[in-house]
């Protein structure tokens, strides 16, 4: 949404965007409808989800199978109102067993509380998990807690954390997550 806000509107101040959208909105601090209202524009949130965000070649195929073998958990750095939007557009229910979104619980990823509330509320251990992000920093954290990490490698990356495996598409992702120990529902 940042890029999307910066390219629509270059007069925005950039500091008190991020400091918004990372401290307060996808924290569940404030609600989208005051987000845009602090920033001084228009609620272009459905806007910008319903035709800026695509999801992979591939997910659904792949999800399909794998909700059969893992109870699959969405833990999600977002806004309610925006998740809540793609949740009900892709039909995420369908899959998604449970969901942890930062705007709901008030964690962000990388902070462990995200990560020891889903283990909490799951009553699972890490070691019982497997996590599967684009980002290293929120993989590595993940990892502290006994959580097997997947890295989905979207382009080269500067992060010294290394996960348990690494993918660059579904086809792979289905691979590894078929040799792993199922985790039961």
């Amino acid at each position: 949404m940042i890029p999307f806000l910066q390219e629509q509107y270059p007069q925005l101040d950039v500091n008190l965007l991020r400091d918004l959208y990372y401290n307060h909105v996808s924290l569940g601090k404030i609600s989208s409808e005051q987000f845009f209202g602090r920033l001084g524009l228009p609620n272009v949130a459905n806007e910008y989800l319903d035709k800026c965000l695509k999801i992979d070649p591939g997910f659904f195929d792949v999800i399909k199978n794998l909700k059969d073998k893992y109870a699959l958990v969405m833990c999600s750095n977002d806004v309610s109102e925006w998740s809540q939007f793609l949740k009900i557009k892709f039909k995420f229910d369908k899959y998604f067993a449970h969901y942890f979104i930062s705007g709901d619980v008030g964690f962000r990823k990388p902070d462990l509380s995200i990560y020891r509330f889903m283990l909490e509320k799951l009553r699972i251990l890490g070691d019982q998990c497997i996590f599967i992000d684009n980002s290293l920093k929120d993989l590595e954290s993940a990892a502290k807690i006994g959580i097997t990490t997947i890295h989905f490698k979207r382009g080269p990356l500067n992060y010294t954390y290394t996960p348990n495996f690494t993918v660059t598409n579904f086809i792979e992702l289905k691979k590894i997550l078929s040799n792993q120990k199922a985790i039961q529902s």
